[in-house]
């Protein structure tokens, strides 16, 4: 009984630190691209998303078997845009670090095609914004800073490693966002 005892108690104080380490070993890797499509007029287009009340760059969540190419066709027509030359720009990595989650961010640059549907034939949440406009339009820190490196020098790929959390729903609060650069920019390429 005493033997009994004692291997339940081993294994009550063992859990926690099984179920940790599983839980982090286990951790969700999400892929989650966003595409910046520019016009001729060095203008980039952002979506409105209605639940946060925000301006941002399109994006999707990449899930099964489809290409970054497929995906963005796919982003520009719901969109009601027409795009061509797909570019890598960068790879940005998101950690959680209470969530045991990481986004894989890759940012991609399309081209808008003239003669293409216009953006409000997808209704009021698309437009087209300057460069500076958007930065100050889109409320999450990475992707401004993101925005700016890639419309600096176009030609890079750029890196880096952030943390940001803590939107809200139904409107983004800034004031409730969590924010740090864990690895700075740098160039892949």
């Amino acid at each position: 009984m005493r033997l009994n005892t004692l291997i339940l108690l081993f294994c009550l104080l063992a859990l926690p630190f099984a179920l940790q380490a599983q839980t982090a070993r286990d951790s969700v890797h999400v892929t989650a691209p966003k595409f910046i499509i520019q016009n001729d007029k060095d203008q980039i287009l952002l979506m409105y998303d209605k639940n946060r009340q925000a301006w941002e760059v399109p994006g999707s969540v990449y899930e099964g078997n489809i290409s970054f190419k497929n995906l963005a066709d796919s982003v520009s027509a719901e969109l009601g845009v027409k795009t061509k030359h797909l570019q890598l720009a960068g790879m940005f990595t998101y950690h959680y670090p209470n969530k045991y989650r990481n986004i894989i961010r890759p940012y991609f640059v399309l081209t808008y095609e003239k003669n293409a549907p216009t953006p409000a034939s997808a209704g009021e949440k698309v437009g087209w914004f300057s460069w500076e406009e958007a930065q100050n339009l889109v409320p999450y820190p990475a992707s401004v800073l993101i925005l700016n490196k890639i419309h600096q020098d176009p030609q890079a790929v750029w890196g880096a490693a952030f943390i940001e959390y803590g939107y809200t729903n139904p409107m983004v609060d800034k004031s409730k966002i969590t924010f740090k650069i864990v690895e700075d920019f740098y160039r892949l390429q």
